[in-house]
């Protein structure tokens, strides 16, 4: 795999119908010991025992060498006692049964995490499932894992999947089945997470999320070939909520989203930072742990991409301002990205159409809107602004007003 192994050794002997290997080898700046031994008598299933022990291996080296951009530190230390019988591959995978460990440390960022894979059952006609257990701490934050696949190893059958992971004060369940077949491509999960401040997870994923306030998601999450699906899918961030759907589908030369989102009401403000309110438990901008930026690479994109997606809100607050009743269509078809908003503001109705033309050097756009009704005085209330400041936007500067006033901490009362 373009890769180079230092100072590799090791020992073969076969002696009637049993073959043994130890293998040492130097890898990414650790050392891996291994025994395996393979017996085939040709009365039974050939029976296979795979002992391995890693010392000391470099995680940024591993994470090169299997050619992910994600950046890493520390150690891995683990070992594997594995057996498993039979002439096939699903045999072997079936009859699959040990133990392996993982312990990734990094003294500099207070990570020390022990991470087990066990094999429990396993006898005819029970099929073995997979246990899963972690726990440590993950740059400081208690983390902890638990989990396990049913019917591993049973076919083509579906395994029943669960797992709960907890980091910090976020924690995430999920629950449904993972597809065994030749493709493995189905997929069906029951997912629940929640959180103070999805900025907590920046520093453990290659890409950067804002700080936002408290959380919670969950929905189905349905995979069956290309096409993926988000149904009964809730959010709640902060005082916003979004319920809905989402369909992916992606076959190499088409790209096509479509959704139905509706919400009660969407703080704009609150979600995009916009004079935030201060919450325990919410990241300060500045601590924001953000990845360093990996070097674009050339990638494959679809030939098309169709986007069909409908918002729904009885209330969007945008800049303390109430849009009521909301509603939209985004669509994206032929490299043209149309929008086609209409809410009732102060007492009217705005509608409005836009148009952009991706492909176009430079970007050519095109808007439309159309006001029925705006009740001036209740608008520039809400812009905290006085008609004769809007009627003369070029008079004097008058001078600022150092003095401190009662009452004005804390986030900009919302217009109700």
């Amino acid at each position: 795999a373009h890769q180079t192994l230092h100072h590799v050794s090791t020992d073969l002997a076969l002696h009637d119908g049993h073959l043994t290997l130890t293998p040492v080898l130097h890898l990414a700046g650790g050392t891996t010991r291994a025994r395996i031994e393979l017996e085939d008598r040709g009365e039974a299933p050939p029976h296979l025992a795979v002992r391995a022990e890693i010392v000391h291996v470099n995680v940024q080296q591993v994470f090169d060498a299997l050619g992910l951009a994600s950046k890493a530190a520390g150690r891995v230390d683990g070992h594997m006692d594995l057996t498993a019988s039979g002439r096939s591959l699903p045999q072997l995978v079936s009859s699959l049964a040990g133990k392996a460990a993982l312990t990734v440390q990094e003294q500099a960022r207070n990570t020390d995490v022990h991470v087990q894979v066990a094999t429990e059952g396993g006898t005819q006609p029970t099929p073995s499932r997979l246990r899963l257990t972690g726990q440590g701490r993950v740059y400081g934050e208690p983390f902890h894992l638990d989990g396990h696949v049913g019917a591993w190893g049973s076919g083509q059958q579906p395994s029943p999947v669960q797992v709960q992971f907890r980091l910090g004060d976020t924690r995430a369940r999920m629950s449904g089945t993972l597809g065994q077949g030749p493709q493995r491509t189905d997929l069906g999960i029951q997912f629940a997470v929640q959180g103070s401040d999805p900025a907590r997870l920046s520093a453990f994923l290659p890409l950067a999320i804002p700080s936002l306030p408290t959380y919670r998601l969950e929905g189905r999450l349905v995979r069956h070939g290309t096409a993926w699906t988000l149904t009964d899918f809730k959010a709640l961030i902060g005082d916003s909520d979004l319920t809905g759907e989402f369909s992916l589908d992606i076959d190499g030369q088409r790209l096509a989203l479509r959704g139905d989102l509706r919400s009660q009401t969407f703080v704009v403000d609150e979600l995009t930072g916009y004079a935030p309110e201060k919450k325990p438990g919410r990241v300060e901008p500045e601590k924001v742990q953000v990845p360093a930026k990996v070097p674009e690479k050339a990638q494959e994109h679809p030939q098309a991409i169709e986007v069909n997606v409908r918002f729904r809100s009885n209330k969007v607050i945008v800049a303390k301002v109430p849009l009521e009743q909301l509603s939209t269509d985004l669509q994206w078809h032929n490299d043209r990205l149309a929008l086609t908003p209409t809410f009732h503001l102060a007492g009217g109705t705005v509608h409005a159409q836009a148009q952009i033309e991706t492909q176009a050097h430079p970007l050519q756009s095109a808007i439309h809107i159309t006001m029925r009704q705006i009740n001036v005085q209740q608008l520039l209330a809400w812009l905290e602004l006085r008609p004769e400041d809007a009627a003369q936007p070029k008079a004097a500067p008058k001078a600022q007003d150092t003095t401190v006033k009662p009452g004005t901490t804390g986030k900009p009362a919302i217009a109700k």
